[in-house]
């Protein structure tokens, strides 16, 4: 099985979507099997094997109106699950670009790969609104692995990444997130600012218009 396909077959599973819930912050049991529509003590049992593979931890107590609620958070480890192996070959490769290039030319050269990349999985997108264009690329994204939390919010989406896929890339070449930010925005056809973590374990966000018609389910998933 390759790595996507596992990653695509973990996320489904309800502790994958219990490590994407937390990608965001800490939860409570509670919290989180509200979001999952499941019991507590299923979450406990979730929780605690992904304790035991060394994936989440208690972050503190949070009070109660009976007695205070243990928080999770992931681990630093977890963030490996969603890691790609080609990162160290595109890091030299954008190296040994940028000793020939201009910062324009090489930001130029990472649009035309990125439109050619976008027109391969997105090309029938054409005749569709935004809200149904934004659902695929979620969509896309989590079939590739690459798991999204969406959230409203003051009538914008914010899509945000549980880490980002291009880790140590972007930690050499943080303009990269903009590159991403203009393709999503040509996707949409609408604008798209990126807020991305650029800290130890780096972290996608992009933001746009909410597009009418789209809606999210209880779960952060996508409808339209």
């Amino acid at each position: 099985m390759t790595s996507s396909a596992w990653r695509r077959k973990y996320f489904a599973t309800t502790r994958g979507q219990i490590v994407q819930l937390l990608c965001n912050g800490s939860h409570t049991v509670m919290e989180l099997a509200g979001q999952l529509a499941t019991s507590e003590n299923a979450v406990r049992s979730h929780l605690a094997a992904l304790e035991a593979e060394g994936y989440v931890r208690m972050s503190g107590k949070r009070a109660g109106t009976r007695k205070p609620h243990f928080s999770y958070e992931l681990t630093p480890k977890a963030h490996d699950l969603f890691a790609n192996a080609y990162e160290p070959v595109l890091v030299e490769l954008l190296e040994v670009l940028a000793l020939t290039c201009s910062d324009q030319k090489l930001t130029a050269l990472a649009l035309d790969v990125g439109r050619r990349f976008v027109h391969t999985l997105l090309s029938s997108l054409k005749r569709h609104k935004t809200a149904s264009r934004l659902k695929t690329v979620i969509s896309k994204s989590c079939d590739a692995g690459i798991p999204l939390n969406v959230v409203q919010h003051n009538g914008e989406i914010i899509i945000r990444g549980c880490s980002c896929p291009l880790t140590s890339v972007v930690k050499r070449r943080p303009a990269l997130c903009d590159v991403v930010a203009r393709l999503l925005a040509e996707v949409l056809e609408q604008p798209v600012t990126q807020q991305c973590d650029h800290g130890v374990v780096p972290r996608c966000e992009f933001r746009t218009e909410r597009p009418s018609g789209f809606r999210l389910t209880n779960t952060g998933s996508a409808n339209g």
